[in-house]
């Protein structure tokens, strides 16, 4: 890993992952693949607080969510089109500067 003086993975092991992973006929990018070859390497898949990986039905969870009202920040929202994309960022920076508001 770029930058990392003790990876969590030997880098031997790296390589291997990374060779299985872009060998065809499976050799599509995606988190299904990613998590596939993975464990076939012996990683052990974990849950990311904060990663939202389908879009949230319910607007009141997504709003505490932005709005950082829950103990986990977010990291991803992942399958949302533009538009909602900066429907989250205004309601960011209108939680945002109602803090700021509140704090002064």
């Amino acid at each position: 890993m770029v930058g990392t003086l003790n990876p969590p993975v030997p880098a031997n092991a790296e390589r291997a992952f990374l060779k299985e992973f872009m060998q065809d006929p499976d050799s599509d990018w995606c988190d299904v693949r990613f998590g596939c070859v993975a464990q076939d390497h012996g990683l052990e898949l974990t849950y990311l607080d904060g990663t939202y990986g389908w879009p949230l039905e319910n607007a009141s969870l997504e709003e505490s969510i932005v709005e950082r009202k829950t103990n986990v920040s977010p990291l991803v929202f992942q399958y949302i089109d533009k538009e909602h994309m900066q429907r989250i960022h205004k309601e960011r920076a209108g939680a945002t500067s109602k803090r700021t508001r509140t704090a002064t």
